[in-house]
């Protein structure tokens, strides 16, 4: 495909007829252009198992062009463009998300809002815990956690941990920035409410850091080695058990970002629906591949066999393209297949097509080419060379009284 005929293709796609979509509909949902993406990708990843720990974080959906829900996020690897708060595992799964519309994105009913006082972060945070069931721990950074936040949750048995702000925890006595340094590093300050439903902390690292929980407390202390910049030496403090925990559960969203970034379907456009399609695919790809590995693990595959991400996407492209359900019983379907395009080069120079290819019985026939010199056999752990080509999968394999190559690839793939 030349590249012309693939941007004309890309700027007519489309997910759903406008001409379908009423003014009232437009006018309510700013995301109505890919809502059938949401709604789908959404549908899916509510029906992953919950765990019981799950973080909360803001995800950017790059774009610089024009949109009026667009957003700035500094700090961000990306801070142009589309606001995505998503609810994680903290191997990086994703399970739910809520794309940032405006005010109106999580607006809670007038009567529970006035009563509970949240900001747009805190009703973010209540609106993806619905999908968690009671008893769940969540972790959120400084820009979600507040008082309120950590009452509304623990009112539907979830609990909350998270960084905070210090003017976000009022009328508590701490000790200055300046006395915990001089304290040293490791050195803390810890309050407890009366009812003793929440703690909050501050705690000295490289810098002061406050937290606040309805689920963990300061003990037990665990050692955590740090690099003394004074003594030029590895050092030993005392971290708390919020902070532990804080550290192990929360970051699930910035490892699925890392994955994304690696083999990001990026395009430069200036159409926000044909960017934020492409992230979601991104994400889709990202989430099978974290549950494939998860899969090969609990069978105890060794790593060596298991894909990596990169050839994972390129297989799952190679399926798309041919139009292989993988999950469907290939050895009783005889749809034809397109002929695969043959590369430039050696005869031979073709890559293997995939299993799926292989082992469909169409149009895998056998022909004689006249070449002066035999390619070597494509089939794996064979050495010989062969003129017989195989007119679906374009490789050469042998067809010998010692060996059958030709049967053994097609039947084992």
């Amino acid at each position: 495909m030349t590249r012309d005929r693939f941007f004309m293709i890309r700027s007519a796609i489309h997910v759903v007829n406008d001409t379908d979509v009423t003014a009232e509909n437009k006018a309510n949902d700013k995301l109505w252009k890919v809502r059938p993406v949401i709604d789908k990708f959404r549908e899916t990843v509510l029906k992953i198992p919950r765990q019981k720990e799950a973080s909360i974080d803001e995800q950017m959906i790059p774009f610089t062009g024009h949109v009026v829900f667009r957003q700035f996020v500094p700090r961000k690897p990306n801070p142009t463009g589309l606001k995505n708060y998503v609810l994680s595992s903290k191997n990086g799964l994703i399970l739910d998300f809520e794309v940032y519309q405006g005010k109106v994105t999580t607006r809670l009913p007038a009567e529970i809002n006035a009563q509970l006082r949240l900001g747009t972060g805190g009703r973010a945070v209540m609106r993806l815990s619905e999908t968690c069931l009671p008893g769940t721990n969540l972790y959120f950074d400084r820009y979600f956690t507040g008082l309120a936040l950590l009452e509304a949750l623990r009112a539907k048995g979830i609990s909350g941990t998270g960084t905070t702000m210090k003017n976000r925890l009022p009328n508590i006595n701490f000790k200055s920035d300046a006395e915990l340094s001089a304290e040293g590093r490791g050195s803390c300050d810890i309050k407890i409410r009366d009812d003793e439903k929440v703690l909050a902390l501050k705690w000295v690292d490289n810098k002061v850091i406050t937290l606040a929980s309805t689920r963990h407390g300061a003990e037990p202390f665990t050692p955590a080695r740090r690099y003394s910049r004074a003594d030029r030496e590895y050092i030993q403090i005392q971290m708390p058990e919020i902070v532990s925990q804080y550290n192990l559960n929360m970051g699930g969203v910035d490892l699925h970002n890392r994955m994304l970034a690696h083999y990001r379907s990026y395009h430069r456009t200036n159409k926000w629906p044909v960017r934020f399609m492409e992230h979601f695919l991104d994400m889709a790809c990202v989430n099978s591949w974290i549950t494939y590995k998860d899969d090969q693990q609990a069978r105890h595959t060794p790593k060596k066999d298991v894909m990596d991400m990169h050839f994972f996407k390129m297989r799952l492209s190679q399926l798309l393209i041919l139009g292989v359900d993988p999950s469907a019983d290939t050895k009783d379907s005889d749809d034809e297949q397109p002929p695969r395009k043959k590369l430039a080069g050696r005869p031979g120079n073709v890559s293997l097509p995939p299993r799926e290819v292989r082992i469909k019985q169409a149009l895998h026939l056998p022909q004689a080419m006249d070449l002066s010199s035999a390619p070597r056999c494509r089939n794996p752990g064979c050495k010989a060379r062969s003129r017989i080509k195989c007119l679906r999968c374009q490789v050469f394999l042998c067809v010998s009284k010692e060996r059958n190559c030709f049967i053994e690839f097609h039947r084992n793939g």
